[in-house]
């Protein structure tokens, strides 16, 4: 018979493990809702001077963010005119168009903020999960 010592304490610390993923789980709803909330209240830059672009704010009114896995979420903008997809050209780093780089943020680095607060989030229940044993 083979005894193994501390195998109470490796168990332990296993079950926190999955302790910590549900309750990460559990938190990607309301992470997806906000993130949403975010983009959607983010400003637009102003209008370039003599344009005669009429603003629809369709860019605003079109995200999306899904939850995609067990502690995943996908953001999307499906904003289009005529049927044709141009959130990208507008707010996606690495096709945005020229005529906005420079005026236009990006979605990438608008992320960081709702990132590090959602990992803030992460790390506390992280914390509160592992001192509960």
């Amino acid at each position: 018979m083979v005894t193994v010592q501390g195998e109470e304490q490796v168990q332990s610390t296993l079950n926190r493990f999955v302790r910590f993923e549900n309750e990460i789980s559990k938190m990607m709803p309301e992470f997806s809702s906000s993130l949403e909330s975010y983009y959607r209240n983010l400003p637009y830059p102003s209008i370039p001077p003599n344009s005669r672009y009429i603003r629809t704010f369709d860019l605003k009114g079109s995200y999306d963010a899904k939850k995609t896995g067990k502690t995943q979420v996908t953001l999307i903008n499906d904003a289009n005119a005529r049927g044709r997809y141009y959130a990208g050209f507008v707010i996606q780093e690495k096709t945005q168009a020229r005529t906005h780089k420079g005026r236009w943020w990006t979605a990438e680095e608008k992320a960081k903020k709702p990132i590090d607060d959602f990992n803030e989030s992460v790390g506390q229940e992280a914390i509160a999960i592992w001192e509960s044993g």
